[in-house]
């Protein structure tokens, strides 16, 4: 999920998923979440989230529960490298097959 203004990304959230069995029939997914602020192209603040849940149905609770930890930008580069790939193709009729319609 992206948030942009103009031609500038100012917010990006990323959500990972891991997953592996636990037991029979039972599952343990690993999420890390990282959300990126942005003003003019740098990072204001970096955040990450990381948690892990059983049931699918405790997943919004566990993400709404879990502490935000600041974490360095490293990550930034690519998060605005793979925007600008995107954004180029926003003014063009037909979209390339790889983004749909």
């Amino acid at each position: 999920m992206s948030y942009v203004e103009g031609d500038f990304l100012f917010f990006a959230f990323y959500r990972h998923v891991a997953w592996h069995f636990e037991g029979e029939g039972e599952t343990r997914d690993n999420v890390t979440e990282k959300r990126f602020y942005i003003i003019g192209g740098k990072p204001l603040q970096c955040l990450e989230k990381n948690f892990s849940f059983t049931s699918p149905a405790s997943a919004d609770m566990r993400s709404r529960t879990a502490a935000n930890r600041e974490t360095d930008c490293s990550m930034l580069r690519a998060v605005l490298d793979s925007f600008k790939s995107l954004a180029k193709y926003r003014s063009q009729e037909k979209y390339p097959d790889c983004l749909g319609e």
